[in-house]
């Protein structure tokens, strides 16, 4: 399956729903807007390699190259968890007491899959939990009209490309990946 970079969760509910191994670290992440930006038009040149964990107020993130920051909202610090441990919704949230050093480890992983080009995913309607800073607007949008290598999904009628899906308004992230699904073989 082709690498997704995803600015939000939808990207692993495709691979959920494809049921195929997570070949990227951007699996359940949000990204900021010029972050994303940057990994877009830069993405052969960003030495994944060189990544650290950080705390940004409540959220763990990885800092890769000094250039970009994947926040990982559903990775916690609990000190009484002595092993991973999921809870919350859908079990998505893991609780650890050595979450940073599990963040780090899974991204590794992740990164070692990688191969080939990817594919970019925007969902303009993010649930952003990093202070309002990772929500596409229309203006961070339009860069990414009819480029071949992105698909956007918005429910903002204006924004109009060969690569646009539109949606309806707080619609799930599995319904997004399958609504992608349809329209785009992956």
């Amino acid at each position: 399956m082709q690498n997704i970079v995803s600015n939000n969760c939808v990207g692993a509910r495709i691979y959920e729903v494809k049921k195929a191994i997570f070949e990227t670290p951007f699996i359940w992440c949000l990204i900021r807007p010029a972050d994303f930006l940057y990994l877009y038009e830069n993405f052969a040149k960003i030495n994944f390699e060189n990544a650290h964990v950080e705390k940004d107020g409540r959220w763990y993130l990885v800092n890769v190259d000094n250039k970009i920051k994947i926040y990982y909202p559903h990775y916690r610090y609990d000190k009484t968890c002595k092993k991973p441990t999921k809870r919350g919704i859908d079990e998505l949230n893991i609780y650890y007491d050595k979450i940073e050093e599990y963040i780090l480890e899974k991204y590794k992983k992740r990164v070692k899959r990688m191969c080939g080009k990817p594919l970019f995913l925007i969902d303009d309607k993010v649930t952003d939990l990093v202070d309002g800073k990772c929500t596409f607007n229309e203006n961070d949008i339009v860069r990414y009209i009819d480029k071949k290598d992105c698909i956007i999904t918005t429910t903002n009628k204006k924004i109009k490309g060969k690569n646009v899906i539109y949606k309806v308004t707080d619609m799930p992230t599995g319904s997004i990946a399958k609504l992608i699904l349809k329209n785009y073989k992956l």
